[in-house]
Formats: C-alpha cells, structure tokens, sequence
C-alpha cells in the first residue's frame, strides 16, 4: 500500500491535478456561481495528458510485475497461494461466522476446492499478465477494466486491504478520460 500511494502521490504532485480537483477550483467555482458568472473552463492540456499516460504506463508494468512474479511461486502452480490468502486469519474476515462457514463447505468437497482455487488462481494470473495488454486494446479495455475492479474489490474485502484496494482502483480508473476531463 505504501508503495501504490507513494507512486501515486509522485504524479499528482507534478501533474496538473490542482486545475480541476483541488480546493482552489472548488473555491473558484463557487465564487463564480454566487456572483452570477459563468463557471471557468479548464482546457485539456498536454502535460495531463503525458502524465496520465505515465501513471497508466507505471500501473501496466507494475500488474505485469506482479503476474510474473506469481508464475516464480510453487504455489501459484499448485494452485494452493489463493488458500494462504482466504484462510489466513490476519488476512480474512474469520470474525464473521458466514465466513467461516463459506470457508468449511468449500472444503468439504475436493472437487468443489480444486475447481474453485485453480478456476481463482488461473483468473488472477490471466487478469494480471492479460490487464497490460489488453487495457490498450479499446474494445478490450472496458471489460478488463470492470474485471479489475471488482478483483479489488474483492481483495479489499476478502484480505482487508482496503486502502491498497483502493488505491489499485484509481490507477485503473486512471484509462478512463472522463476522470480528468470532466
């Protein structure tokens, strides 16, 4: 989590953030509104642009980093990692009996546990290796998109990491134009 947010703070820190989210516009636009004057544009510039690109670019080489590196790991090709994850109580919710519950029905038939951690375990590694390629593909951007957001949804949920969650779903949010430019 650290890592993501320092990565991200370094780009909002020298991208031009401040022309559209920041107090300052919020102020201006205010001002605007209570003196009766239309609302200031702010026009689409180059240099937001080159640093939107720069973070999409970093965020594509870090999913790619993360997808190889699982392919290192034995139990990624055993298809066991993802059960150190959901069964692992600092991580998981085992405080909620649905949970645990869940957790004990899975387990309860090998087919059911062999299906459903490979099945996970493919998934994550296709969306991490894949993401990279295909959020650059335009008819392929909006489904990987939805999928990694809901990934990390998951992960926020399931793993309680919910601010390096979130922090995951700004850089996806960062191929979608319409964020910077309302």
């Amino acid at each position: 989590m650290d890592t993501m947010s320092s990565i991200l703070l370094f780009y909002m820190m020298l991208a031009p953030c401040a022309r559209v989210w920041s107090l300052d516009r919020l102020i201006e636009i205010w001002r605007a509104k209570n003196q009766g004057l239309p609302v200031p544009m702010v026009e689409p510039s180059s240099e937001a642009t080159f640093f939107q690109r720069m973070i999409q670019i970093h965020f594509s080489i870090i999913y790619f980093g993360a997808g190889t590196s699982k392919l290192m790991g034995a139990s990624w090709w055993s298809g066991t990692a993802l059960w150190a994850c959901v069964a692992n109580y600092s991580f998981a919710p085992m405080q909620y009996d649905f949970y645990i519950r869940g957790l004990e029905a899975l387990v309860a038939n090998r087919w059911v546990w062999e299906l459903f951690m490979s099945g996970m375990t493919v998934f994550t590694l296709v969306l991490e290796l894949g993401f990279p390629f295909a959020v650059w593909m335009p008819q392929m951007r909006l489904p990987f998109m939805i999928v990694a957001i809901f990934f990390h949804t998951g992960i926020g949920i399931l793993m309680g990491l919910r601010i390096f969650s979130f922090l995951m779903c700004i850089f996806v949010f960062s191929f979608l134009r319409v964020l910077i430019f309302p």
